[in-house]
């Protein structure tokens, strides 16, 4: 009994000590270099100490070799994706000894803290043969404060610029300023991500090119840009003299005690003495938003997705800098940016994200097999080895034969049936999905995903040239955890990207998002649209100039889809929007039935690709907009898999705006949704949306003001606002300003002439009154006229 216990301990003591040496690799302890000293990191993410966990963060890391000779290596981040995958982003690095190196970079938005992302060093290379992971002193995680708010970032003479606009939080807004020193803009676009708006006012900045061409990415891909200074708007503005909606000549002075325009728009009187300095010259591009006596004050031109506004004067000087009516003033200044303030929007870009990876597992490519096949290849096995092989080994007398004989039939039968059941699934197959926003300056706005389907698993790589920012996704809605060494590894470089995943199990997927990136018109052309009216409808003319046949173009429009047909490149169609047509329910439209309406089809990929593009993110794109859509599809594949090309299947979802200020030889027409509206008060005890055009109020008033498109080069004849359904119930009344009575006017009925509305800041106003809590939708404005001559 004693030895079988002595035994037993022996036994018990070995296998803790296999267990001890099989897991020490995975302990948090780690092993560096024999090398004394080691390296000092400092770091921060985000503006200003702030970032978004749901958009693209910019981190700034500083390295300084403490050793007595350089190291050269891999400096590796890892952070915990939203989606709950671990991603180690790899930097080769040189460091000589003593000179600190910055590096900056950005990761996909996700909550920053010590749990959630690891900074390390490895001499030789990460994952290289005989690596040596050097000590790093100092924090070696970057964290920050999380914020959704409206961010605007100014980059000024004076840090103080702006700083009234918080004060708009007590009409419901929810906005931040951020003060950004010149030097610390990025020299990548995506890297802005987190600003809603760029205000760069009366600064003469020593601007890198890199710089210069982040912020034009930045406002094409949809920011907007505020360029002002008044005497100093020349040398503020030059080194974005391509996007300048406005070329200054001279000055003027401007009393604002009898500016009536700026305090009907700032909603405020000024009876000081202290005048305006505005800067004075030609408009260049866009349209007048605030004109004083003749003097253009505000103007916005569109800039790819974005917009590029004109301020002639210097925000931080008096009288704007203290003036009562200034936050109001720069809210409608902003107005084609600002959410409506108050509206608490519940949804997340990762909802296409999410979207996108169901779609990316329907590999066309990859089919199931038969079943019925399937059944009748087993069939023929039972009959052949019961009746058939019994008969003839009976016959022969060999009935001792059907030890080795059914055994080698079922190995045959096992081994054809399981080639013919993946036939499709023998070698690496991909599958790309693009989906391209148009722009009408001839830009297009890319996001991208692929899928990988692996036979034999292992590692797997992907190369991807030119700009990337990869976002990595394993297997369906797999997640890894936060891992110290992760599996997953992007790598940028001059050339492109590479992502390799790695212990990959046989039979698996892997998918990666390549977030959006503009590209020109040669890459991937652009949809040419104009326009005719006749009626009162809209008659869309459309000419497929992209690179690529499109097939099911439609024209979609508050609900409805209109088939214009198959385009081939060159080819054009036409489709009509009818005039009044009240739109089919809220904003949240099911697009993809509506273009492919039998659920039941090959359609499945598109229809998904189109709703999760259009409807989880229609605040982005502008769903609420009219948009013409079509889809391309080709085996073309611009990735290498393992340094090889691979078969592919490519869908590509093309799509395009139409114009919010419809132009034609005969007229202009701004269809209903073009204007989003601005809030000018707010006493609703809440307001929120789920992203679908749903809106969810309380008790209380909401004064809403349109402003009126090029008010001053046209000559509006006719207005009318639709109401959707459930605008107007029981306790919920949408009423107009009528400003020649100065009375609100309930809506609903037939509205008179444009100009018995607009105030004098050029915009028409609505008010909604709530005496229950209840669901109801903005009205959308429509507007008819023809251009001044």
């Amino acid at each position: 009994m004693r030895g079988w216990s002595r035994k037993t301990t022996w036994l018990l003591g070995m296998l803790t000590l296999a267990a001890m040496l099989l897991f020490a690799p995975l302990s948090s302890d780690v092993i560096y270099g024999d090398e004394p000293g080691g390296i000092s990191v400092s770091s921060n993410a985000g503006i200003d100490g702030n970032y978004n966990n749901s958009k693209w963060i910019p981190v700034n890391v500083t390295l300084t070799n403490d050793r007595s000779k350089p190291i050269k290596g891999d400096f590796v981040f890892t952070y915990l994706e939203g989606s709950g995958v671990s991603v180690d982003l790899v930097q080769s690095v040189e460091l000589p000894v003593g000179s600190p190196v910055e590096l900056k970079f950005g990761i996909p938005g996700t909550d920053l803290n010590k749990d959630s992302n690891r900074m390390s060093f490895y001499e030789g290379g990460f994952k290289a043969k005989n690596s040596k992971e050097v000590k790093m002193v100092g924090n070696t995680f970057v964290a920050g404060r999380n914020t959704s708010s409206f961010l605007i970032g100014v980059v000024s003479r004076d840090p103080d610029t702006l700083n009234f606009m918080p004060s708009l939080n007590q009409k419901g807004y929810d906005l931040k300023v951020l003060p950004i020193e010149p030097q610390a803009v990025p020299e990548k676009g995506y890297l802005l991500d987190m600003l809603n708006v760029l205000v760069i006012n009366d600064i003469a900045a020593d601007w890198s090119e890199g710089q210069i061409a982040a912020i034009k990415d930045w406002t094409a891909q949809g920011g907007m840009l505020v360029l002002a200074g008044g005497a100093g708007y020349s040398k503020t503005a030059q080194p974005f003299k391509e996007l300048s909606p406005f070329e200054m000549n001279g000055t003027a002075q401007l009393d604002l005690s009898t500016a009536i325009t700026l305090q009907a728009a700032g909603a405020a009187e000024y009876s000081g003495d202290k005048p305006i300095t505005l800067s004075t010259g030609n408009i260049l591009a866009g349209d007048i938003v605030f004109n004083e006596g003749g003097t253009p004050i505000a103007v916005n031109r569109a800039y790819g997705l974005g917009d590029v506004a004109y301020v002639a004067f210097d925000t931080s000087l008096e009288p704007m800098a203290t003036w009562p009516g200034s936050a109001t003033l720069w809210s409608r200044i902003m107005h084609l940016s600002l959410t409506p303030g108050g509206m608490q929007v519940n949804s997340t870009n990762d909802n296409f994200y999410w979207n996108m990876r169901n779609t990316l597992d329907q590999f066309p490519s990859i089919k199931t097999p038969p079943f019925g096949l399937l059944l009748l290849l087993f069939g023929v096995y039972v009959i052949i080895v019961a009746p058939i092989l019994y008969v003839i080994l009976a016959k022969a007398d060999r009935r001792e034969w059907s030890w080795w004989l059914i055994p080698s039939l079922s190995i045959i039968m096992g081994i054809s049936i399981f080639l013919f059941g993946s036939g499709d699934k023998r070698n690496i197959s991909s599958h790309i999905i693009d989906v391209v926003q148009f722009t009408d300056d001839g830009k297009a706005l890319v996001t991208s995903g692929a899928g990988l389907f692996s036979p034999t698993g292992g590692t797997v790589s992907m190369t991807l040239p030119g700009t990337h920012q990869l976002r990595m996704y394993q297997d369906s809605m797999g997640t890894s955890g936060f891992l110290e060494s992760g599996r997953n590894l992007i790598q940028y470089g001059n050339d492109g990207a590479e992502a390799t995943w790695r212990s990959v199990p046989y039979w698996s997927t892997r998918k990666l998002i390549m977030d959006r990136r503009l590209v020109d018109a040669e890459e991937m052309g652009s949809l040419d649209i104009k326009y005719e009216f006749s009626n009162g409808s809209t008659i869309v003319n459309v000419t497929n100039q992209t690179t690529s046949d499109l097939k099911d173009v439609h024209l979609l429009y508050s609900g409805n889809a209109v088939r214009i047909g198959d385009l081939k490149i060159g080819d054009s169609g036409k489709a009509t929007q009818p005039a009044g047509l009240s739109p089919a329910g809220y904003n949240y439209y099911n697009y993809g039935y509506n273009v492919y309406p039998n659920g039941n089809d090959e359609h499945s990929r598109e229809r998904e690709l189109l709703n999760s593009a259009l409807l989880n993110n229609y605040h982005e794109v502008g769903i609420s907009a009219p948009l013409i859509v079509g889809f391309a599809v080709d085996n073309e594949s611009p990735y290498l898999v393992n340094g090889e090309k691979v078969k592919a299947d490519r869908l590509r979802l093309m799509f395009k705006r139409l114009d919010g200020v419809l132009r034609s030889e005969d007229g202009v027409s701004v269809p209903p949704s073009a204007i989003q509206p601005v809030v000018v008060s707010n006493s609703l005890a809440f307001m929120n949306t789920y992203g679908n055009g749903i809106v969810n109020v309380g008790t209380g008033e909401l004064v809403l003001e349109y402003f009126v498109p090029d008010s001053y080069g046209v000559a509006y004849e006719t207005v009318d606002f639709t109401l959707s359904n459930g605008n107007q119930g029981s306790g919920l009344s949408w009423s107009i300003w009528h400003q020649e009575s100065g009375e609100w006017v309930q809506l609903g009925g037939p509205l008179g002439a444009p100009r018995e509305y607009m105030t004098e800041s050029n915009s028409i106003q609505v008010k909604l009154v709530a005496t229950v809590e209840g669901e109801t939708g903005f009205p959308q404005i429509s507007l008819e006229g023809k251009v001044l001559q």
